[in-house]
């Protein structure tokens, strides 16, 4: 697995356990033309042909557009290079200096660690100081505990409930808010 990532440069951020590669439009244009879809699973991450397919419509419909654009990461265990999850930002809007940040752990196992923290503390830092960003939005449901642990943990504030504001399995869920502004971070540090 480390062979393939290794093949596609693109910039990346090391911390004590992770590597965080980028994975942009540029990026993900170069896996097309150079990699088998079964390479690009496995550089993705994806388990299934419907894992890739569905990061085939993030990457070409869904996360680009002329006010919007979109920076992912995927998080790899430093050591073994194995794929652990992926992260960064969405629904960038570069013209009101705000974007959404999400993230995802594939493995239960790798829950709980750690790694998301570590992950999101250069990511966020990243936002704020390599994408000139103010605001960076962050979105869990009201029963993801870990989740908004993890944001309060980096600052985040909780700003309020969007009603029915997302759609998991065919149901609309509530979305908690949350946010951290550029001068709220500062002083973090």
């Amino acid at each position: 697995m480390k062979a393939i990532h290794e093949s596609v440069p693109s910039p990346t951020i090391v911390t004590e356990r992770l590597i965080l590669k980028v994975v942009d439009a540029a990026v993900w244009q170069q896996l097309l033309e150079q990699l088998t879809d079964g390479e690009i699973m496995e550089f993705m991450g994806c388990n299934t042909p419907e894992e890739l397919a569905m990061e085939r419509f993030r990457y070409r419909d869904h996360h680009s557009g002329v006010n919007r654009s979109f920076l992912s990461f995927l998080l790899l265990e430093r050591e073994t290079g194995r794929v652990m999850g992926k992260c960064g930002y969405h629904n960038w809007m570069p013209n009101h200096n705000r974007s959404e940040m999400g993230y995802l752990l594939y493995e239960d196992a790798d829950k709980g660690r750690g790694y998301m923290k570590e992950a999101l503390r250069p990511i966020v830092n990243h936002g704020f100081n390599r994408l000139g960003l103010h605001r960076i939005e962050a979105f869990t449901g009201k029963d993801n505990i870990a989740s908004q642990r993890l944001l309060k943990g980096l600052g985040f504030q909780f700003e309020g409930i969007l009603r029915e504001h997302f759609c998991v399995n065919g149901v609309n869920e509530d979305s908690w808010c949350f946010s951290l502004l550029k001068r709220e971070f500062e002083r973090l540090k």
